[in-house]
């Protein structure tokens, strides 16, 4: 059974950012990196998107109940219905669900705008160069490399200052309107555009705009999607320089360093950028091209971060801190059993006979595991003897 409640929200959230704040470690610090291997830290960020997916209570999650007094100040302030709203009266957490649905929805809305402003002036005022030397031949030469089918059309497009990739079914490789460079850095950016589309890799932001529209009120979650389009840039970056020398490296280097000096910043897009001018990331991608392959990582480290990162995971999952306490109202017409209070009275015909307060209450047949704490009498002599 799969139960969706604030405890969960609050359990998913807590130990999502959690996770974020142990990958946001790692990516400030470049040699950090290496020592982990991005394979490993692609594991990492699947791990912690998963666990942004899963905002709920499952079978195989336990309970771990609070303090009587921590869980009366959180049902007291968040779940008990006590704000005014005409004709009823909603909790915290009821206001919060509807903000949060329309959050999701105003987002939403925002998403699919920004598609279709970028689409419209893809479609106004891009020039389609797909036929143009040497465009047409280094496109078609990279798709017979990777046994694809050439499915992509170039255009030079004013307003953005780096080559990029946009269109999940019908890909377009754009690049800035009189763009110059050379027919090698052509084919490097080409191939890499190329082999975002190849990867899926548009579909991956898209996911990671999506989950932005869904926790839009959690900060943090930029900072999760900045982390994504770093990894799909390094992981394009090492497949496309995995299999050639050192003197086509140097000049894929080259390339991203050309491609830099001549960007003056852009606007976020729907598309995936060949390279941005943001001197952090720019040094992530040359350090980890420059890296030996052949060097070990270090495995201390590995292992540190592997068992923080899957037992923050494997905590979250399996247990859940939950309010001990209920509302007023629901107490007042309920009373709770405890060792103080109540005690069974073997009964001659069969069962137990349960008393709450020394007032008889019910005959079980049986004992349940959760009343198995209550002590256990022959008889009403016994009771009274104590």
């Amino acid at each position: 059974m799969i139960t969706f409640s604030m405890s969960s929200v609050m359990m998913s959230v807590l130990f999502s950012n959690l996770l974020l704040l142990v990958l946001y470690l790692i990516f400030r610090k470049t040699t950090l990196m290496m020592d982990i291997g991005y394979k490993l830290l692609e594991i990492f960020l699947i791990i912690t998107l998963l666990r942004f997916l899963m905002p709920f209570e499952i079978l195989i999650t336990t309970n771990i109940f609070l303090p009587k007094k921590i869980s009366r100040v959180i049902t007291d302030t968040f779940l008990v219905p006590h704000i005014p709203l005409g004709n009823t009266t909603l909790s915290v957490w009821q206001i919060f669900l509807v903000l949060w649905g329309i959050g999701i929805l105003v987002q939403s809305f925002r998403l699919l705008q920004s598609y279709r402003r970028f689409r419209r002036r893809i479609f106004r005022f891009a020039t389609d160069i797909s036929d143009r030397e040497p465009y047409q031949g280094l496109l078609h030469t990279i798709c017979q490399e990777r046994s694809r089918k050439n499915v992509f059309h170039i255009y030079e497009l004013p307003g953005i200052s780096a080559p990029m990739i946009y269109g999940l079914k019908s890909p377009c490789i754009l690049l800035p309107e009189a763009f110059r460079a050379s027919e090698k850095d052509i084919y490097y950016i080409l191939s890499h555009e190329a082999a975002h589309f190849f990867h899926h890799d548009l579909w991956l932001k898209l996911f990671s705009q999506l989950l932005c529209v869904f926790y839009w009120w959690n900060p943090l979650v930029l900072l999760l999607q900045r982390q994504i389009s770093t990894m799909l840039e390094l992981n394009v970056d090492l497949y496309l320089t995995s299999s050639i020398n050192s003197r086509c490296k140097t000049e894929y280097l080259e390339c991203l360093l050309n491609t830099a000096r001549a960007q003056i910043g852009h606007g976020i897009h729907p598309a995936l950028s060949f390279c941005t001018a943001q001197d952090s990331l720019l040094r992530q991608r040359f350090l980890m091209l420059t890296d030996n392959p052949q060097k070990n990582k270090n495995r201390q480290i590995q292992l540190l971060f592997s068992f923080v990162v899957v037992a923050l995971y494997t905590f979250s999952v399996f247990f859940i801190f939950e309010p001990s306490s209920v509302s007023p109202e629901v107490e007042m017409n309920t009373f709770e059993i405890t060792p103080e209070n109540a005690y069974f009275i073997e009964n001659p015909n069969g069962g137990y006979d349960l008393y709450l307060d020394d007032s008889f209450l019910i005959t079980a047949p049986f004992i349940d595991d959760s009343l198995s704490n209550l002590t256990i009498y022959k008889s009403t002599q016994e009771v009274t003897y104590e």
